[in-house]
């Protein structure tokens, strides 16, 4: 709903690279061989970065851990949803022997509340660039909490409240803001941290999906009232994400009525004339912006609201006009995911996927992971340098 994004110039040289044969000859015969190899790579270790990071993060007041991967490997994973575990991070980094060691890429998430805006960034960085491109990129992805279904909450009475917020263009840009000055927060905070960095951001902008008839068509397959379906975070995402979906929130937490409430604020544009293309930016599943302006189907007079309706217990009910693509228990499963990005894969234990390597924890590498290849994990509090017993989901080599 609420994006944003910075990139960071980090301290880095420019590499060179192996002469060939023929440059060989010709270095013998006294010809002067361009080594650029017109890449860069960083000047910092890893242990000087994960410091910075965590004394800009601190700062900044982002102190709520999700994950850490190095290489697709899992280094950290708070599955117990554990609150100010920033600190743990460095404990598990430091566990696993990440700090002797060289690495290509480096990912981290972390979560942060902030008057009711719930905001999640993804933090990756690359050792390795071509010339002139930054090392860090920050995604900030942000959600309103006051939208978030409640308990016995029936979809009528929900819809009704979405749909109110959604007439009040002004209430969303507070929310903006909100997520703007955490950004230059933390832009600020990194300058500090790591001399010599140089940080570009973008304004923070509302985005909704246009969604198509798979979105909708998994409205059946929500549950209201008293047997609402929770929220919950994904340490480790189960799958690369493209376009509108490459998203933190749809890589590491999952709110199973979302695509609903994107449906119901999309509904509201459409019945208030005065939103505009400046207030928020409506895109397709692919990532492609749609021209409010121009695009036939996204004249307002052309909206189909009728396809989600609501009787009079408060019930919701899709057109039979939408078919449930894959139909049956196919959509039940399906649906516990979210987006229609996601894929499950039942041959998987609770997490990997194609974006994902499982760490074996037997092996002398990488340690302090809550993900093995076996059906036992570790708490997110549990480190295999403390000595200290883990409870009963651990594993019995932490």
């Amino acid at each position: 709903m609420l994006n944003a994004q910075m990139t960071v110039n980090l301290p880095s040289v420019e590499t060179t690279r192996q002469m060939g044969p023929l440059e060989w000859l010709q270095a013998l015969f006294g010809k002067t061989i361009d080594l650029r190899s017109g890449a860069e790579e960083l000047t910092m270790s890893a242990f000087a970065l994960l410091q910075a990071l965590y004394e800009a993060l601190r700062k900044a007041g982002v102190s709520d851990a999700i994950a850490l991967l190095v290489d697709k490997k899992v280094v950290y994973a708070d599955h117990e949803e554990v609150d100010d575990d920033l600190g743990l991070i460095l404990q598990a980094a430091e566990s696993a022997g990440l700090f002797t060691r060289r690495f290509q890429e480096m990912h981290l998430a972390l979560a942060h509340r902030d008057h009711g805006l719930h905001t999640i960034l993804d933090i990756k960085i690359h050792s390795h660039v071509l010339r002139g491109d930054d090392e860090m990129r920050v995604m900030l992805s942000g959600r309103i909490e006051s939208l978030r279904i409640a308990e016995g909450e029936n979809a009528a009475a929900y819809a009704e409240r979405v749909r109110a917020f959604g007439e009040q263009p002004e209430a969303i840009e507070e929310y903006r803001r909100l997520l703007d000055a955490l950004q230059e927060r933390l832009g600020d905070a990194l300058r500090m941290a790591i001399p010599g960095a140089e940080v570009h951001s973008t304004p923070a902008q509302v985005s909704l999906i246009w969604p198509d008839d798979r979105n909708i068509a998994r409205f059946r397959q929500l549950h209201f009232g008293e047997a609402i379906d929770e929220p919950r975070y994904r340490p480790v995402p189960t799958r690369q994400r493209y376009g509108a979906y490459n998203d933190p929130y749809y890589l590491y937490y999952h709110d199973p009525y979302y695509d609903l409430t994107n449906w119901l604020l999309l509904d509201s544009l459409f019945r208030r004339p005065t939103w505009s293309a400046s207030t928020v930016h409506v895109v397709h599943g692919d990532g492609t912006m749609v021209d409010m302006q121009q695009h036939p189907s996204t004249a307002a007079s052309a909206w189909a609201s009728e396809i989600v309706q609501f009787d009079a217990t408060g019930a919701l009910h899709v057109s039979d006009t939408i078919a449930d693509t894959w139909g049956g228990a196919e959509v039940a499963e399906a649906s516990r995911w979210g987006s229609v990005e996601v894929e499950t894969d039942s041959t998987e234990n609770r997490w990997g996927g194609s974006d994902v390597s499982v760490v074996d924890t037997s092996s002398a590498g990488w340690g302090g992971s809550d993900v093995s290849g076996t059906s036992s994990s570790c708490g997110s509090s549990c480190s295999a340098s403390s000595g200290s017993s883990c409870g009963s989901s651990c594993s019995s080599s932490c």
